[in-house]
């Protein structure tokens, strides 16, 4: 079985779900202005980027995604490119 990685780059500016925070991301510590490593800091809302939705997402106490057997996450896919895609005119549907 051949996989590919479809996982988006988490980014400030990147396409997020609406209602969620933008990312933002600042470094924190750099070794290059004196610290003993480089640090990030990170926020941003959860669906934010390639993710999962557990069942308790949206389910009143169903199971949380560390009870999803990883088997149920893999299978046949059809991956389009959609980069050049014109956002600004699509559809919104009600």
């Amino acid at each position: 079985m051949k996989l590919i990685d479809i996982t988006v780059q988490i980014r400030p500016g990147m396409i997020i779900f609406e209602g969620d925070p933008d990312v933002s991301l600042e470094q924190t510590a750099s070794i290059a202005t004196g610290g003993i490593c480089n640090i990030s800091r990170l926020d941003a809302g959860v669906h934010t980027g390639t993710h999962i939705d557990a069942p308790v997402h949206f389910i009143e106490g169903a199971a949380g995604i560390e009870d999803t057997p990883l088997d149920a996450l893999m299978g046949s896919v059809y991956v389009v490119d959609a980069t050049n895609v014109n956002t600004d005119n699509r559809q919104r549907h009600s």
